[in-house]
């Protein structure tokens, strides 16, 4: 396959994918007007949370979303909360189910939580984030590990910790607004405590960056600061959450079994919105090759990854052509 076939390929794919992101986010937007005439309140919860779950389930090998799940060391009796969406590894058993059919997994076994709120307004937010805290903060060492070293703020621990994130269908605060609120939460915290993101279906998602370069970061480090992706298209929040749980999902790792580091399996040129950072904060440098991540971190946007691939594609064909 020559370049500008492999150029051409990539860009099929890319446009099969944001086809299914489109219709996804309809679905979303289905499932959230659909339950709205629900007569009892948590019904209503129940069905939007089931439909993100629904949405982002296909999508992680070895992953199985579970709704509602509740997070306890079976050892100790550590509690840390029922969360809406958890990521749970396929390799770790539930150590308890209730009569009800829920079940309660160890944190060994979790490796992503999300909090669904249908409208995320200040109160939603600030008890989301204390929420997904808990679950962060939780030690995942169940086994005499060694091999690993996962730094953080206060020195380095043999796990990787759970990540978690908030999700709202709607907003009526704007996302610099979301954004600056949870800076004001997270004042005085150790970054284990932040949230990973902030998606809002209609307003777009929020990540951490380095001050100093522009780069964004997937898991926030001693003085991150938020960055906005603003929603650009309907597709752009969902991909965002997909791209960027795609990234922490690389290296999901299991206490006590061997870490591999995973690839990002998103296909190259997915739009994911504009990215907007904080007064003072450099853009990273145009990227000079193609990826995902430079895409997905908000690096450049979509149009300027399709201007340079038909660049190269051009030079590719004139390459052909001379030769």
């Amino acid at each position: 396959m020559t370049g500008g076939d492999d150029i051409c390929a990539q860009q099929q794919q890319a446009l099969a994918e944001f086809r299914r992101m489109a219709n996804t986010v309809i679905q979303l937007d289905r499932a959230f007007h659909d339950s709205a005439d629900l007569h009892h309140g948590d019904d209503i919860g129940f069905e939007r949370e089931a439909a993100l779950l629904s949405a982002l389930g296909y999508r992680f090998d070895g992953i199985t979303l579970l709704q509602r799940l509740g997070i306890e060391d079976p050892t100790t009796g550590g509690w840390f909360d029922q969360h809406d969406i958890a990521f749970a590894d396929d390799r770790v058993t539930p150590h308890r189910t209730l009569s009800s059919g829920r079940v309660r997994l160890d944190p060994q076994g979790v490796h992503a939580v999300i909090e669904v709120k249908s409208y995320l307004d200040t109160r939603k937010l600030e008890e989301s984030l204390s929420h997904i805290a808990t679950v962060q903060a939780a030690s995942r060492r169940r086994v005499g590990e060694r091999h690993l070293k996962f730094p953080t703020s206060t020195g380095f621990v043999p796990y990787v910790p759970v990540s978690g994130g908030v999700f709202g269908y709607r907003s009526r605060l704007t996302l610099a607004t979301l954004a600056q609120k949870v800076t004001d939460w997270a004042s005085g915290k150790p970054p284990e405590h932040w949230p990973h993101f902030i998606t809002v279906l209609d307003r777009g998602h929020l990540m951490w960056c380095d001050p100093n370069t522009g780069e964004a970061v997937h898991r926030p480090l001693p003085g991150s600061v938020l960055m906005r992706l603003e929603r650009e298209d309907d597709t752009d929040p969902l991909v965002s959450l997909v791209a960027h749980l795609h990234e922490l999902a690389r290296i999901w790792h299991v206490p006590g079994t061997e870490l591999h580091i995973k690839p990002n399996p998103l296909p190259n040129g997915i739009g994911i919105g504009v990215a907007v950072r904080p007064p003072g904060v450099p853009a990273p440098p145009p990227c000079v090759h193609y990826c995902t991540n430079c895409h997905a971190t908000g690096r450049m946007t979509y149009d300027e990854q399709r201007q340079m691939r038909e660049a190269e594609q051009r030079n590719v064909e004139k390459r052909r052509i001379a030769t």
